[in-house]
């Protein structure tokens, strides 16, 4: 069996990646931020769960199936 993969442009994919950092944020009203990275790879080794972790916690909030999750993606406004 032959994989197939799609060829994508690495500026498009550093570009979006810098454009958001991940965090985990305090189980309260505030969600105050306790760790921030730039990456969900970072975040995962710093909070010691996996990065598939942080990704799933992230969906289910964008989806509707979490009303709040200690893991939040931010997309940083670029200011010129």
């Amino acid at each position: 069996m032959r994989k197939v993969f799609q060829k994508t442009e690495t500026k498009n994919i550093e570009v979006a990646m810098k454009n958001s950092v991940f965090m985990k944020v305090s189980n309260d009203e505030y969600e105050l931020p306790e760790v921030v990275a730039d990456t969900a790879k970072e975040l995962a080794e710093k909070c010691g769960v996996s990065e598939k972790t942080i990704y799933a916690c992230v969906s289910r909030v964008r989806t509707g199936k979490l009303y709040r999750s200690s893991y939040v993606k931010v997309t940083l406004n670029k200011e010129d």
